[in-house]
């Protein structure tokens, strides 16, 4: 674990602030609810143990869970590509491994699909979209 939350705090190896344009808050917070799950998944040696940051930014947290837990690996998504592109740098500067880019512009190809079209139009046209011919995979 990084350690207790609170203000004031220095933050944690891998979380400090970007060209002093970035400062992830609570980490050390995130590191106490998620510190137990990763350990106890990590605690038999296992690798291929996957977090999620759907938020990824510039990357503060995450640097922060990496360098706190090895065995971690890190699927990040962000719809900004600058933010995708600082995060990118921040890791490799870091020396860290585990990231792996889920950028948005994966997240446009459902944008440019029907079902996404047809959601847009129904919005669009104040109705509700039709989305039964449009078949859900899991």
């Amino acid at each position: 674990m990084l350690g207790s939350s609170g203000a004031g705090e220095e933050p944690p190896p891998g979380a400090e602030p970007h060209a002093d344009r970035h400062i992830p808050v609570l980490v050390n917070r995130v590191d106490e609810l998620l510190a137990p799950a990763i350990e106890a998944a990590t605690a038999d040696g296992a690798t291929d143990v996957v977090l999620v940051d759907a938020t990824l930014g510039m990357a503060g947290h995450t640097l922060a869970l990496l360098a706190a837990h090895p065995r971690l690996r890190v699927v990040g998504i962000d719809r900004d590509p600058q933010a995708l592109a600082i995060a990118a740098e921040r890791i490799a500067t870091d020396g860290l491994a585990g990231l792996q880019e889920f950028a948005g512009n994966a997240t446009g190809l459902f944008y440019t699909t029907d079902e996404a079209h047809e959601g847009s139009t129904a919005f669009l046209e104040k109705r509700p979209p039709e989305y039964t011919k449009y078949p859900r995979r899991p």
